[in-house]
């Protein structure tokens, strides 16, 4: 007989193999839970695709489900009326025709969470801080270093001028009159007392 064929032995139980667990299906994006109205298809009765299954209460409408495939409603977990279930969560099972419906049990739905929560507890990744400290400071010492390469003003200085300055060898800008706004140096400025300074008897022209 068909029963003694090899690939039976594979799946342990024929039976196993062909129950889908009915869950709370989705009728909108945002549905997180909804009800069930009524049932339309009792324990051991068969159904085709297409078939209502049952009525479905949103807080906006009653929706029917229907079947996917052909089968048989093995076991009803949820009944009429029933409140508040979230989606995905598992409200029948469904056989194929020909399935010993007799002893079907519902999925251990129960024992499972209490193992998902144990799980998420690794929160100790804060030891690359301290590594990010040490790297700062010697960020601000080349700074220091590049400032005392320019020459000794306490006026702000255009960087165009700056350079012509270090070019010149100009140390003391200070002994520069400077006629920029607030007495800042211009080119010019440096120019001019570089003009002066190449032509000391004044009858350079």
């Amino acid at each position: 007989s068909s029963h003694t064929h090899p690939t039976l032995a594979f799946h342990g139980s024929a039976l196993r193999y062909a129950i889908t667990n009915l869950q709370m299906p989705a009728m909108s994006p945002t549905m997180t839970e909804g009800g069930i109205s009524q049932w339309k298809k009792k324990e051991g009765e068969e159904f085709s695709a297409g078939d209502v299954l049952l009525e479905v209460e949103t807080d906006k409408a009653t929706i029917d489900v229907e079947a996917q495939d052909d089968g048989i409603m093995g076991k009803i977990i949820l009944p009429d009326g029933a409140k508040n279930v979230p989606v995905g969560k598992v409200i029948a099972l469904l056989a194929e025709e020909g399935d010993d419906i007799s002893n079907l049990q519902p999925p251990k739905e129960d024992s499972t969470p209490s193992k998902k929560e144990k799980e998420p507890t690794p929160p100790p990744p804060s030891k690359p801080k301290p590594q990010e400290t040490k790297a700062q400071p010697p960020l601000s010492e080349p700074a220091s270093k590049s400032a005392s390469k320019h020459p000794k003003h306490s006026r702000p200085l255009f960087p165009s001028v700056l350079r012509l300055l270090q070019s010149s060898n100009i140390e003391n800008p200070e002994s520069i009159k400077g006629t920029g706004v607030r007495g800042m140096l211009t080119k010019g400025d440096v120019l001019a007392h570089l003009g002066k300074a190449s032509s000391p008897t004044g009858t350079y022209k």
